[in-house]
């Protein structure tokens, strides 16, 4: 099974990058890409590591054979149904040059965002987020969230789009570099751009997970890819082995205890990987936090009579998840955790499933299947989206952009909260462009909007049939 699994996970991931409409450097941060790299590491290359629990249980627990093998064909299922829902979701011929021609996007708000606003947003948000802390969490959480993850540092009480408020700087990069598809960008602009960037990060890295550091650091870059397309080089590799290695390394120094004192994230960094080098580093990836996922799985699978959600982990929980309280009860993922480890999440341990997993322990194989088809459909949807970007608008690229920054944490991570994460930052986003746009004046383009919408909506409907009848003359000659 740990073959089957490691060949369906490559055939999957080359697939998804050779298929992949969007091109140049584009093509490896595209939503496709990045969602099926997260898959096959943690069902294709996870397997191979068989002595990972020499290195670390599973907090304490060790799945047995059979149980693995579920997991692994949970993994097999999911990549499987996921490829196929991308080969289903592809752009036909007709289709990609027709939108290819449509060029003038239908622009209803005139974005007047300068590089120093994208600068004074992120700075604005940071003192509104440190605000909002301290009246919800308390003056001694902020302390707390300097020196590492630790039982002091928990934000438990604190809404879940708070914490997504640093992403502001991140969001109106977004918005700026799309808004500026055909105009140059000078280089002092480019330097505040990248300050407004790195204060959302530095302030994301704080809450000591990755769950909103990855996407805002994907988001602005996949902006940038929207406004202007390049190849990938050789600096493109170095920098994306650097990005790898910081991202691998944030799990094990984000704990206050992980660090040296007067250590913050960077530094506990640079000395981790120091002291580990280039294979300590990387062995965690697939042997312990970031790809287990999959062990996750087997342990439940391995439960005697493990209960499925049958529609609680994933339509459930996901209307109860923005709601304050136990709306509808104990969510249904904490239920999962406190039939294993004895409670919820952080008591004592928080493992997340996956896309697969969430699917899994609510409908077993068949909600992998119809889940993974479908979120391989909308994957490869916004890489069409974002391959034919010319003919969208600012805010509808922008939206793009911020769901493709999410992919890969949706497909690591439990996908349903996931979900709510990528909403509150698109809410954030239209917040922003709103208040950085005004409309625009005059009539006379607007009214020939719903034209120009007939007239590609028509152009799709003579392709279509076009192609139908190239079909049918191809079989009458056979």
């Amino acid at each position: 099974m740990i073959a089957l699994s490691a060949v369906v996970a490559m055939i999957t991931l080359l697939y998804m990058v050779a298929t992949s409409p969007v091109r140049g450097l584009g093509r490896f941060v595209a939503p496709d890409t990045t969602a099926a790299v997260m898959l096959a590491m943690i069902f294709g290359v996870r397997p191979l590591f068989t002595d990972r629990f020499e290195i670390r249980t599973m907090y304490g627990l060790i799945p047995d054979t059979n149980a693995l093998d579920t997991a692994m064909t949970v993994g097999v299922v999911s990549l499987s149904f996921f490829g196929f829902g991308a080969f289903i979701a592809a752009v036909r011929p007709t289709r990609a040059a027709i939108f290819s021609k449509q060029s003038a996007p239908i622009e209803r708000r005139e974005v007047r965002l300068t590089a120093g606003g994208v600068l004074g947003i992120s700075v604005f948000a940071i003192a509104l987020y440190v605000a909002a802390i301290i009246v919800l969490a308390g003056p001694s959480s902020l302390t707390a969230l300097s020196g590492g993850r630790s039982e002091d540092a928990t934000l438990g009480g604190v809404p879940e789009f708070v914490l997504v408020i640093p992403m502001a700087g991140s969001v109106a990069a977004t918005i700026f570099f799309i808004s500026r598809r055909n105009r140059q960008i000078h280089v002092f602009e480019l330097l505040l751009i990248l300050a407004a960037i790195a204060i959302s990060l530095t302030a994301l890295s704080q809450l000591g997970n990755r769950r909103f550091l990855i996407p805002g650091l994907l988001i602005p870059l996949v902006a940038a890819l929207i406004r202007s397309p390049v190849r990938l080089k050789a600096w493109h590799l170095v920098l994306g082995v650097v990005g790898f290695l910081f991202l691998a390394i944030v799990p094990m120094v984000r704990s206050a205890g992980a660090r040296m004192p007067g250590e913050n994230l960077l530094t506990a960094s640079l000395r981790y990987f120091g002291d580990e080098g280039f294979r300590g580093v990387l062995t965690p990836v697939f042997a312990s936090y970031d790809t287990e996922m999959l062990d996750y799985i087997a342990v439940f699978a391995g439960q005697p009579n493990p209960e499925y959600g049958l529609g609680r982990g994933t339509l459930l929980e996901f209307l109860a998840r923005p709601l304050p309280g136990d709306v509808f009860g104990t969510a249904f993922s904490d239920q999962v955790l406190t039939s294993i480890w004895g409670g919820g999440c952080g008591q004592p341990y928080c493992p997340v499933g996956s896309l697969a997993g969430v699917l899994y322990f609510d409908g077993g194989l068949p909600a992998v299947a119809v889940g993974s088809f479908l979120f391989g459909i909308a994957v490869r949807f916004i890489a069409n989206r974002w391959a034919f970007n010319s003919m969208l608008s600012t805010v509808s690229a922008s939206s793009i952009a911020v769901v493709s920054g999410f992919a890969l944490v949706a497909a690591r991570t439990n996908t349903v909260h996931a979900i709510w994460w990528c909403v509150y930052v698109l809410l954030l986003m239209a917040g922003i462009y709103l208040i950085s746009s005004r409309r625009m004046d005059g009539q006379a383009s607007l009214a020939k909007a719903p034209g120009e919408r007939l007239e590609v909506r028509e152009n799709l409907r003579d392709g279509d049939r076009s192609l139908a009848g190239d079909r049918r003359a191809d079989g009458a000659l056979s």
